[in-house]
């Protein structure tokens, strides 16, 4: 049986497809330069070497040459098992996270040379927060299953017990979010506020969580939203939801310290608390950058409009020293940019520079991307079935659903199973419909892991390859205590 196929060769280098998600060309471009410069201020001392693709400016794949990425692994996993290095690495994102948003409202304030400039080296330094708590999660993950396997825990328990006690202390931005609508809800159900104050009290939700969804290419909440969101979660009782939910998470958190107890396990311990801090600075550093990339849209707007574009998403496609000389008064065509780079890639070479690739080179990669994301067909390998991790427990069957971007989303129907590359919070509609999830992508501090288990759905994640193996239609079992998902017709 052949393995699917997930590297490309590449000046004599064989760069392996790791990430999909939803960022613009200009982010990772600067999430390359960071990852190389960078990834040692937050303790890994490795220059990681990343190349990237995006196609139509957002859609964004990101590629490790294979021995360098497994040196930063290693080391990684080596950083997680001191406790203090993992409050160092929560008080360092804290840090860079404010200077980020200090030099984000200089440059909003003033936009010219110097603030952009300082901006963007902010912005830089805090993008190895992205690919340290993703690594985190997804490697001590399967670190911790290892040690609890050596202790003598059959994979169906050892996968409950990471579940379990890796249970974050602090709640994620999208779960506060609903929290303090229930509020709201409470307070209209009673009567203790009327209409009036309930949009109020709209507003200044707005005010604190509509950056939630933008993630980095998306919209806003809006007030629509807000009122959508509101009436829904007054279909039921808020205030006995809100007991619930407060309820819910001291169960959560006594389970996670009795189990810990119970196991007594120093090694185990730390690792737990790896990634129930992995767990909450993935929210948080997503949240700070969904902010930023809902403020920096002025920004953008202003120095497109100097290459003579009213858009400001068309900043998506330049590149920060390409906006630099905008705002330095070089004649930039943007919209011939833009046009140009429907498909752009760049990577840092030998010497340590961002290179753009080059036309001829992107093809063999846009190939594979295409093949991953189940886009055209992979050769076929025969393969029935994909192993995972388990993020939350239970068995179900159901229909799979391929979902890989929002237009796909009205396929999803009440029970079916979704089946992607990985989930964000423009997902949560339909992940509240699906009777499970299954990702390529992910370990249990990914989003798709931290719904599953606020919603208590099974989940398998990290399978690498559920979007090649299975197609729309397939009746599948998602066994997620064995974290293994199988077509049975």
């Amino acid at each position: 049986m052949s393995e699917v196929k997930n590297t490309v060769t590449f000046q004599g280098k064989e760069w392996k497809l790791v990430v999909n998600r939803n960022l613009s060309f200009w982010h990772e471009y600067l999430g390359n330069l960071g990852y190389y410069y960078n990834v040692k201020d937050f303790g890994i001392d490795v220059r990681l070497e990343a190349l990237h693709v995006s196609r139509n400016g957002t859609a964004t794949s990101i590629f490790y040459y294979e021995p360098n990425f497994g040196e930063y692994i290693q080391k990684l996993l080596e950083f997680c098992k001191s406790r203090s290095n993992i409050s160092q690495l929560d008080e360092l994102c804290h840090i860079r996270a404010e200077e980020l948003m200090m030099a984000l409202e200089r440059c909003r304030v003033d936009t010219n040379v110097a603030t952009f400039s300082d901006f963007i080296t902010a912005y830089q330094r805090f993008c190895p927060s992205l690919m340290t708590t993703n690594s985190l999660g997804r490697e001590a993950t399967v670190l911790l299953e290892k040690t609890l396997q050596d202790k003598g825990y059959d994979t169906a328990r050892a996968a409950e017990v990471v579940s379990i006690i890796t249970y974050p202390e602090k709640h994620s931005p999208l779960f506060e979010s609903q929290q303090d609508l229930c509020a709201i809800g409470a307070l209209a159900q009673s009567k203790r506020i009327g209409p009036d104050e309930i949009e109020k009290s709209l507003d200044a939700w707005l005010h604190k969580h509509a950056h939630i969804p933008v993630n980095f290419c998306e919209a806003p909440w809006s007030k629509d939203d807000a009122r959508t969101q509101l009436a829904a979660i007054m279909s039921e009782d808020c205030q006995q939801k809100l007991d619930s939910l407060m309820q819910d998470h001291a169960r959560h958190l006594e389970a996670r310290d009795r189990v810990l107890k119970e196991i007594s396990d120093e090694t185990i311990d730390v690792l737990a608390y790896a990634l129930q801090e992995a767990t909450y600075l993935n929210e948080y550093r997503k949240n700070i950058f969904s902010f930023v990339s809902l403020q920096y849209r002025p920004i953008f707007e202003y120095i497109v409009s100097l290459g003579g574009s009213s858009n400001w998403r068309d900043g998506f496609y330049l590149t920060p020293p390409e906006m630099l000389a905008l705002l330095e008064g070089e004649k930039i065509n943007v919209l011939a940019l833009v046009a140009k780079r429907n498909i752009a890639g760049a990577y840092i070479n030998a010497e340590g520079a961002e290179v753009l690739l080059e036309e001829a080179d992107l093809r063999p990669f846009k190939e594979l991307i295409d093949i991953a994301e189940g886009r055209r067909p992979a050769a076929s390998t025969g393969e029935q079935s994909v192993k995972g991790s388990s993020a939350n427990r239970g068995v179900v069957r159901g229909i799979a659903r391929v979902i890989l971007e929002s237009k796909d989303f009205v396929k999803l129907n009440r029970g079916d199973i979704l089946v992607t590359t990985m989930t964000s919070v423009d997902f949560v509609p339909i992940m509240e419909k699906a009777g499970a999830f299954v990702t390529n992508e992910g370990g249990i501090t990914s989003h798709a892991a931290i719904v599953a288990r606020e919603m208590n759905k099974p989940c398998v994640i990290g399978t690498g390859k559920a979007t090649q193996i299975f197609k729309d239609g397939d009746v599948v079992e998602v066994d997620a205590d064995h974290g293994i998902v199988r077509i049975i017709s």
